[in-house]
């Protein structure tokens, strides 16, 4: 899968038809294309809203509240909300909305310029943004409507129908929010497709090295779908292609919102004197651990040499002040 195309030089035909290309452009530093980071911001966005108006989706409450208390109405409607807000600041500082931001301060026709399924993915932006304030509002007037002591909702749909939104503003703000997923995959499936064209034409780099611990979840998205768009030959005026890249979408999804528990429970266990033992650790003096280390113990009598010697000498004397310097601190 990890291929790029090099302009200029003969081709050199793999499975899925890419030119390979020098090792050292394997390693260049992968970019996102603009259009997904927006794109995942919008879905996310959309996912959540019709999550929480669904009626399957109860609000978590303890099952023992004499230990834990219950989660008040208030309070796990102010969550959504935060959640929301959240989510709607995700859209704004996506680097395609920041891009655009940046063109449109310059000009109406610099703007114009981009590609159009970016122009449609920031149309997009803004519905979104627009029906997920009206979300807001409705939460925001569900607080305010309950009061200290109320029976518990179940789901934010129940909070919502409880003299705030009518069945039908609830069936209603999903169809919309659905429609917009539609919408924002077929513009995304354009832009991607867009991008592998136009990286073809020109030599541009399509996918980074080799995949591995460290390479991040939109990456490793990025380079599969693009290898899943060019396999299968998906374009975005096929409706039976833009479903299945819809379920490529959704993994996207599923990793950003793993990735954000991730660093949510990090921070939440996080504490301040958290790294005071690594940071108490005294650096090691020079030459502190040559002797374990160095090219000396590697000569006969040195460290190195006696773990591989056959000479039958079983036992390594060491002398020095009891915890003087440890093995894990020069590690570190």
């Amino acid at each position: 899968m990890r291929f790029a195309y090099q302009k200029g030089h003969k081709a050199q035909t793999s499975r899925l038809g890419y030119c390979c290309v020098a090792k050292k452009q394997f390693h260049s530093m992968l970019r996102p294309i603009p259009a997904v980071g927006l794109a995942s911001a919008l879905i996310q966005t959309i996912d959540f809203s019709i999550n929480a108006l669904r009626k399957d989706h109860p609000i978590f409450q303890p099952s023992s509240p004499s230990t834990t208390p219950l989660v008040e109405n208030a309070a796990f409607l102010q969550d959504i909300i935060h959640n929301l807000y959240r989510l709607t600041d995700l859209i704004d500082n996506s680097e395609l909305k920041e891009l655009y931001d940046e063109k449109s301060a310059k000009s109406a026709k610099a703007a114009k310029k981009l590609s159009e399924a970016a122009l449609q993915l920031l149309k997009h932006a803004e519905l979104v943004k627009e029906l997920t304030a009206s979300f807001i509002d409705a939460l925001i007037a569900a607080q305010e409507k309950g009061k200290f002591g109320d029976p518990r909702w179940p789901t934010a749909r129940e909070a919502l129908l409880n003299g705030v939104w009518k069945k039908a503003n609830v069936t209603g703000t999903k169809k919309k929010y659905r429609a917009l997923r539609r919408d924002i995959e077929t513009s995304l499936l354009l832009a991607m497709r867009q991008y592998l064209d136009q990286s073809i034409e020109t030599g541009l780099a399509l996918f980074s090295g080799d995949e591995g611990v460290h390479t991040k979840h939109w990456e490793k998205w990025q380079n599969q779908t693009l290898d899943m768009i060019h396999s299968n030959d998906w374009k975005s005026s096929k409706k039976k292609d833009v479903e299945e890249f819809s379920k490529q979408v959704d993994a996207l999804i599923q990793a950003e919102k793993e990735a954000y528990f991730r660093a949510t429970i990090f921070e939440r266990l996080w504490f301040e004197e958290m790294d005071e033992r690594m940071n108490s650790i005294d650096s090691s003096v020079d030459l502190g651990f040559e002797w374990v280390m160095g090219d000396g113990s590697r000569q006969v009598g040195g460290l190195l040499e006696w773990f591989t010697n056959t000479r039958g000498e079983e036992i390594y004397w060491l002398t020095g002040a009891s915890s003087s310097l440890t093995i894990p601190s020069f590690d570190h």
